[in-house]
């Protein structure tokens, strides 16, 4: 089943409503990628395999939720980008996600 694009923008997070949702995953930025909006936060580890360790559990959350992020993985470190690639913008479930992430960490 798919969500209606119209149905989608409803939970279009902008303005007012941004800041205040910024607020409450204060680890995460907005960044602005070619004017795609997204959340990105880097998560950082002792090695590459807790690294990877700690992406598989973000992919096994996103399958969950059929909503998938950009993960990049490196010695130690993971960068994750949230957004809504149909609407190129930051949709209330980019940061449900995000936070979703924050807990995954021990």
């Amino acid at each position: 089943m798919s969500t209606d694009f119209s149905e989608q923008s409803m939970n279009l997070i902008t303005g007012i409503e941004l800041k205040h949702a910024l607020n409450e995953i204060p680890n995460w930025k907005r960044y602005n990628d070619e004017g795609k909006v997204k959340l990105t936060r880097a998560f950082h580890f002792v090695d590459f395999k807790t690294a990877f360790l700690f992406a598989a559990k973000v992919t096994e959350i996103s399958e969950s939720q059929r909503h998938h992020p950009v993960l990049l993985i490196e010695w130690g470190r993971v960068v994750v980008y949230w957004w809504s690639h149909n609407l190129q913008n930051l949709h209330l479930n980019d940061f449900i996600m995000a936070a979703k992430t924050d807990l995954l960490i021990d």
